[in-house]
Formats: structure tokens, sequence, C-alpha cells
């Protein structure tokens, strides 16, 4: 398994961070603040010993985990077929809206629901 980490909670002023990636016992485990999937859709910087383009290239699961602008990008460029979606009992009342520009409509297969003490886990399947 694979676990990408972007976007804090707010705005990066448009710097782009480093992806860090380390080989861990249940794979490859990315750590990363950015605005921007670009990186690792294609590839290095120069120099770089490890290509970002090269986590989406493997055969391996990869969680990708943020706010709105970086998971928006996912959908539209192909690369989600599961989505999870974790519903807390809060209401922000403001903020970036998630999957606002994903291209269209999208029917999402639900394949599974949890309950936790404060929040819903939803589980669906994105067609392809």
């Amino acid at each position: 398994m694979s676990v990408l980490r972007t976007d804090p909670a707010g705005p990066v002023q448009g710097r782009r961070h480093r992806l860090r990636l380390q080989e861990a016992t249940m794979g490859i485990v990315g750590v990363a603040l950015s605005m921007s999937l670009d990186g690792l859709i294609t590839g290095p910087d120069p120099g770089e010993t490890q290509p970002p383009g090269a986590l989406f290239a493997r055969d391996r699961n990869v969680h990708l985990m943020g706010g709105a602008s970086t998971v928006d990008q996912a959908p539209r460029l192909g690369l989600v077929d599961e989505l999870n979606l974790h519903i807390e009992p809060v209401l922000p009342g403001a903020g970036a809206r998630l999957l606002a520009d994903i291209g269209g409509p999208v029917t999402l297969e639900r394949t599974s629901v949890g309950e936790g003490p404060r929040s819903t886990h939803v589980r669906y399947r994105v067609p392809r």
C-alpha cells in the first residue's frame, strides 16, 4: 500500500514541496505538501533519486489524502478507481468544494458503509 498525503489545511502560497518517498514494510509511503499532482504524474525533476512519477506507475495501491484542490485533480487524470469518504457531523460553512471540477457527473458504485463513534465511512468504486 502507498500513502500520499497532500494539501495542508491552508494554501501553500504557490510553493511546491518535494515528495519524499520511503520504502517501508507496507510498500512506498509518500509524504508531500503540494497543490499539484504534476510531479507525481510526469516524473522527476533532474537529479532526483526516486522519480515521483513512479508512484503511480508501480503496481501498488496509492491512497491520496488531501484537500479539495489536490483530490479534484486525480479523477480528471483517470487515476481514481476507488473513493473513500469520511463524513463528520460538522458543517464548516466555508472552504473549497470537494470534487467540484471533475469534468461532469460520474456514477459511483457503493461497495461499503461503516460507522464510527463520530463519523460515517462510505467506500465507492469509480467506473473507468
